[in-house]
């Protein structure tokens, strides 16, 4: 039995339909936040939020990506990473798009239960590289 184009449209339609949901739960993993602690869940309250930069940056020439809070990796599609109060030494890259460069940074910091952090870039004249990064206290 040949296909024809009325089932040929169908399955086309039912295929889009599933690379859209396949799409929105790609983005939806860029939203998480990596368990950068050890032992069992704690609280949100008695823990620290450290954030870069999301995957869409809506246009900045750069973004600034959060890699490891001391010896925890922050996973491919996470953006943030919870921590326990206290210092952590953070590695941060910070990815140029135009000239396509990245500096990479190690940051010793102290966070606070409760806290909201986000990673912040100082560009160099021109936008080609990062001068340093700094962290901003959200909350």
């Amino acid at each position: 039995m040949r296909p024809t184009l009325v089932n040929i449209i169908a399955s086309a339609a039912c295929m889009t339909r599933w690379l859209g949901l396949a799409m929105v739960a790609g983005s939806l993993v860029g939203c998480a936040t990596q368990r950068a602690y050890k032992g069992p869940l704690q609280p949100a309250t008695d823990l620290a939020v450290i954030e870069g930069a999301p995957l869409i940056t809506a246009g900045l020439p750069y973004r600034v990506v959060l890699r490891k809070v001391d010896e925890t990796v922050v996973g491919f599609g996470h953006y943030r990473a919870s921590v326990e109060p206290g210092k952590h030494l953070l590695l941060v890259d910070c990815i140029m798009d135009g000239p396509s460069t990245t500096s990479r940074f190690e940051i010793p910091a102290e966070f606070s239960a409760g806290g909201h952090y986000r990673l912040a870039a100082a560009i160099k004249p021109g936008n080609k590289d990062c001068e340093s990064i700094s962290i901003r206290t959200l909350k």
